[in-house]
């Protein structure tokens, strides 16, 4: 993953923290809040997944997609 994606993908997951912590302090209602929280899991779920597929092709270019599709499918099967 490029440097500039990642961090954009780092900004979209704090701005989903950020708008958490507005949430509490306004003391918004749990159901809001609870809802703001999954998106701050799916964002890093998919931040992960991203970082995961870099490193797997940054470390030996010559994996066959298949095991990356594996271990990737195994990952988000864990994160469920």
């Amino acid at each position: 993953m490029e440097r500039e994606e990642f961090l954009r993908r780092v900004h979209y997951l704090r701005g989903h923290l950020e708008a958490v912590v507005r949430m509490v302090e306004e003391g918004r209602d749990c159901g809001e809040v609870v809802r703001q929280m999954r998106a701050v899991r799916r964002a890093a779920e998919k931040l992960e997944v991203q970082c995961l597929l870099a490193y797997l092709a940054a470390e030996n270019g010559e994996r066959p997609p298949r095991l990356v599709q594996g271990v990737l499918e195994l990952y988000r099967l864990s994160h469920r």
